[in-house]
């Protein structure tokens, strides 16, 4: 004949027509939806169409399950901890906050201080201060 190796279908115009639906039986933890047809172990040639069992799922419903594994992920006392050491680093970031404020303060004074001096310094060596009666040198 002329129809060639098809598997379940029949030919037309010498294409063969095959439909199946492959099924992957995977472990609950391991579920993977990215479509490869790599023919792994568990395959399963199921009909399609109408007597198609219920029992396929969709990508979808794959897709919800992973995420609801997901959602249980971490542990409730993993959770707490994380939770504590959150607020842990938000006061070190609060504290550095303040500090790095600290500092601009400081560097802010140093900055004026250093004006003041240069002030004094130039009051100090005015001639000014040699006609008075007391000097301010003599206090100092």
């Amino acid at each position: 004949g002329s129809g060639g190796g098809g598997s379940g279908g029949g030919s037309v115009g010498g294409v063969v027509a095959s439909r199946r639906v492959v099924t992957l039986n995977l472990p609950e933890t391991d579920v993977e939806t990215d479509g490869g047809g790599g023919g792994g172990g568990g395959e399963q040639l199921q009909p399609f169409g109408d007597d198609a069992p219920a029992l396929r799922k969709t990508k979808e419903q794959l897709d919800k399950e992973f995420w609801e594994r997901m959602s249980n992920a971490v542990g409730e006392k993993n959770f707490r901890v994380w939770g504590q050491l959150e607020r842990s680093m938000e006061r070190y970031r609060e504290m550095l906050m303040k500090r790095r404020d600290s500092l601009r303060d400081a560097e802010s004074l140093r900055e004026q201080n250093d004006e003041l001096r240069g002030l004094l310094k130039q009051y100090l060596g005015s001639s000014v201060n040699d006609e008075l009666v007391v000097p301010p040198a003599a206090y100092l």
